[in-house]
C-alpha cells in the first residue's frame, strides 16, 4: 500500500508540474500495431513534466543490452516477412564490441554500436574481441506489421541471440501494396497478420514462402535439378478469387474466466500478449452464418460461465475454467447451411476453387499430377 500511494503523490506532483507524459516499460506493457504502448503499471513508466528531470526507463531484469538498448528506436528497411507476418529488415552493426556484464548502461547509436540500414555497404573496422567477434554485421530486426520495401521506425524491446525484436513506431515509406485493414481490431487481436497487405502480394509472397521452405529448410535443389527447377515445381497459388473475407467455414473463439466484477472476453489471444484475450463479437473472416450463430454461441457461453461461478462460489460446483468454444459451417442434409457447436458432428461442404483451371494447366504443364 505504501509504495502504491507514493506512487500516486508522484503522479499528482508531475501533474501539477505541468506537462505530463509517461513512456511505458515493455516488460508491463500490451504492445499495439502502431508500436505504442498502453500503460498498466506507472511503476514501469518514465514521467517527464516540465522541466522536471525524466527517470530512466526501467529494462527488463533479464533484457540483453546488445546490440540495441532497451527501447531504443533504430530506422530501416524491410526486406522480407515472416510466415508470421513480422517484417524483416538488417541493419549494419559497426565492430564495436559489446558492453560488459558489469558496464553501465545500454550502448547506443551514439557509442558507434549501430551504423545503420543505409550503410550495408560500407566497410567496418577490424573485428572486435569478445561477442562481437561472432556477430553477423548485418543484423536481423524483426518487426511487426512492416511490409517488404518500407522504411520504418522501430522500437527494441528484446535482443535475442541471433535477431532482435521491436514495434513499429512509424512508417517513413510506405509500401504501395500497403491498404487499411477491413477490421477495426487488426493488430489488437492476433487472429489475422496479412490484412495490410494486398491480396495479391499475400499470395506472391506465400509462394515465396513455400519456395524458400524447400529450397533452404528442405535443402531438395540438388535432388531436383537446382533450384530454378525447384522453385519452378512450386505451383501458383489458388487463391480465393473475390471472396477474400467471409470464407472461413470454422471458428474456434476462447475465453479465460475473469476475475470478479471484470467482464468476461469471447475471441483470440492479443496480439504479443499471450495471457491476455481479444472481445470479438464479429469476425470478417469467418462466413456469415458463423457471424449470425456467433452472438447466440458467446451468450450461451456467458450464462454457462456466470453459473458456474455462481456454484462455485456457494460451494457446489467446481473452479471454473476457459475454454475454446467451436462454431462449424455445414450443409444441412437438404443443403441449406448450417452452423453446428458440436465437435462430434460430421459436417461436409462444398467448395468451389477460383483459380482450379488454371491450377488443372500448370499441372498438365509440368508432367502431370504431382
Amino acid at each position: 500500500m505504501l509504495r502504491r500511494e507514493l506512487q500516486m503523490l508522484l503522479l499528482v506532483a508531475v501533474q501539477r508540474a505541468g506537462s505530463l507524459s509517461l513512456v511505458g516499460n515493455g516488460a508491463r506493457l500490451a504492445r499495439t500495431a502502431s508500436g505504442g504502448c498502453r500503460v498498466r503499471s506507472l511503476a514501469s513508466c518514465a514521467v517527464t513534466a516540465g522541466a522536471a528531470p525524466a527517470l530512466p526507463v526501467r529494462a527488463p531484469h533479464k533484457f540483453v543490452a546488445f546490440p540495441f538498448g532497451y527501447h531504443e528506436e533504430i530506422e530501416l528497411t524491410i526486406d522480407d516477412l515472416t510466415n508470421m507476418g513480422d517484417g524483416v529488415g538488417r541493419v549494419q552493426l559497426s565492430a564495436a564490441a559489446p558492453p560488459s556484464p558489469s558496464s553501465a548502461g545500454p550502448p547506443s547509436a551514439s557509442d558507434g554500436a549501430i551504423l545503420s540500414s543505409e550503410a550495408a555497404g560500407s566497410p567496418t573496422a577490424d573485428p572486435a574481441p569478445s561477442r562481437a567477434a561472432d556477430t553477423p554485421s548485418r543484423w536481423v530486426v524483426m518487426v511487426p506489421f512492416a511490409l517488404p520495401g518500407e522504411r520504418v521506425r522501430a522500437r527494441v524491446f528484446r535482443n535475442h541471440a541471433s535477431h532482435s525484436s521491436a514495434d513499429l513506431v512509424a512508417v517513413l515509406s510506405p509500401s504501395p501494396f500497403r491498404q487499411p485493414a477491413v477490421c477495426p481490431l487488426f493488430g489488437t487481436c492476433g487472429g489475422c497478420q496479412y490484412q495490410h497487405l494486398s491480396y495479391g502480394a499475400q499470395l506472391a509472397m506465400k509462394r515465396t514462402q513455400v519456395e524458400e521452405l524447400l529450397v533452404r529448410v528442405g535443402n531438395l535443389s540438388q535432388a531436383c535439378g537446382g533450384e530454378a527447377r525447384l522453385r519452378s515445381l512450386v505451383l501458383p497459388p489458388v487463391g480465393l478469387g473475390d471472396r477474400q473475407y467471409g470464407y472461413r467455414t470454422k471458428l474456434t473463439p476462447h475465453y479465460n474466466v475473469p476475475p470478479p466484477g471484470a467482464p468476461l472476453l469471447i475471441g483470440f489471444i492479443r496480439n504479443g500478449v499471450r495471457s491476455q484475450m481479444v472481445d470479438v463479437e464479429a469476425c470478417h473472416i469467418a462466413s456469415e452464418p458463423i457471424n449470425r450463430a456467433l452472438p447466440g454461441v458467446r451468450a450461451a457461453a456467458a450464462a454457462r460461465v456466470s453459473a458456474e461461478v455462481k456454484a462455485y462460489d456457494t460451494g457446489g460446483g467446481k473452479r471454473p475454467k476457459g475454454a475454446t468454444l467451436l462454431l462449424r459451417h455445414a450443409l444441412a442434409a437438404d443443403g441449406s447451411p448450417t452452423v453446428t457447436s458440436d465437435h462430434h458432428d460430421l459436417v461436409s461442404e462444398i467448395v468451389a476453387l477460383p483459380g482450379s483451371a488454371a491450377v488443372k494447366a500448370a499441372v498438365d504443364a509440368a508432367g502431370g499430377a504431382r
